[in-house]
């Protein structure tokens, strides 16, 4: 669906070179707006706390501020990875 996904490789500047992850977008029309739908795979295990905080801390909590909105529709990855 062009323009309605964003996917995206990420990868911290302390992971290891080989480390990445995936970063999906999505946005769906509904009918008060758009909601973004957000998951990200491949996470060092030692890593997913202070990643899943700083998404909240520097994007999500910032968003809402913005918008005015109650919470950001976030769903975050529990997939277990190797580290």
């Amino acid at each position: 669906m062009p323009g309605k996904k964003i996917v995206q490789e990420w990868q911290a500047a302390d992971w290891k070179d080989n480390e990445h992850s995936t970063a999906v977008f999505e946005l769906k029309k509904t009918k008060e707006g758009t909601l973004l739908f957000f998951t990200q795979t491949g996470v060092p295990e030692r890593f997913r706390q202070a990643i899943s905080d700083g998404w909240y801390e520097h994007y999500w909590e910032k968003m809402k501020a913005a918008l005015g909105q109650k919470r950001p529709a976030v769903k975050q990855d529990e997939e277990d990875d190797e580290e």
